[in-house]
């Protein structure tokens, strides 16, 4: 059996781009990615006018009937990537936009790009949430939906 040398390098407080805060005293785990999400958002001059839903209200996909443009498209689907990787590290309440605006990544228009970037306007309003594991509850994980599943 092949054997390697290990070392121990301390306390974790970066895996993959997410942020790790551990409370040992108060038995609670903070996780972030709060530099990313800043990054994501500098990239694509987001700094201004937070807002407090995902998409705006009664907002619709409706396909492209503009002319297809190969630059517009890649800048769309870079927004869409940037997005995507927040849902797998710490903001699983974007899903269902980013979903939908990959839906569109083929042949975006403008009003599906303005919908991304209402979308990172409101990472803008959330930026500074943290998912806490909480030690001492005696509860196991628990999730919140506002979905409706009539």
């Amino acid at each position: 059996m092949t054997k390697w040398k290990c070392h121990n390098l301390g306390e974790t407080k970066e895996f993959l781009g997410m942020y790790i805060n551990c409370n040992c005293k108060d038995q609670k785990i903070f996780v972030d990615q709060s530099e990313y999400l800043n990054k994501a958002l500098a990239q694509f001059n987001v700094t201004t006018n937070p807002t407090s839903t995902p998409l705006p209200l009664d907002y619709v996909f409706k396909p492209n009937d503009k002319q297809y443009d190969p630059n517009f498209c890649q800048r769309y689907q870079q927004i869409v990537g940037s997005l995507m990787y927040l849902i797998i590290g710490s903001h699983s309440d974007i899903g269902f936009v980013v979903v939908k605006l990959a839906q569109q990544m083929a042949d975006p228009s403008n009003e599906h790009y303005q919908a991304g970037l209402h979308l990172c306007r409101y990472l803008l309003n959330i930026c500074k949430y943290w998912i806490v594991y909480n030690g001492l509850s005696n509860e196991s994980v628990v999730a919140y939906s506002d979905s409706y599943w009539a």
